[in-house]
């Protein structure tokens, strides 16, 4: 910004009226824009809610959730985290399965001797 005053010739200065009845352009501009740098802090969305878990059981899953930068530091404001994603382990949970055994030995149901088919009586 600048200022202007209404100087007499003898060089004192008189008030800004005297000019404006006088009618004298004012050719000069008063103000201009100009650029500050401020300092911008980092600013960050919110954290996504967690994943769902990296393995259905046991013990080695794991959940993540992440967050982004909105807009970044800028003249010496408060910088943005270099961890934008954090990751925790599930909560255990047992793992199940069929177990198989291996086959009996055959046996024969039915019979009461070895060489005699039982007969059926009506």
């Amino acid at each position: 910004m600048r200022q202007l005053d209404c100087v007499r010739s003898d060089g004192k200065v008189v008030d800004l009226s005297v000019c404006e009845e006088l009618g004298l352009l004012k050719q000069w501009k008063l103000t201009t824009p100009c650029v500050v740098d401020c300092p911008v802090n980092c600013l960050l969305s919110e954290w996504t809610p967690w994943s769902e878990c990296s393995v259905t059981c046991g013990l080695q899953g794991q959940m993540v959730r992440s967050r982004s930068v909105i807009q970044p530091a800028h003249e010496q404001g408060r910088p943005c985290p270099s961890q934008l994603s954090q990751t925790k382990p599930c909560p255990i949970r047992p793992c199940y399965s069929w177990l198989l055994s291996e086959w009996s030995s055959c046996r024969v149901e039915g019979i009461l001797h070895p060489f005699v088919q039982p007969t059926l009586t009506i």
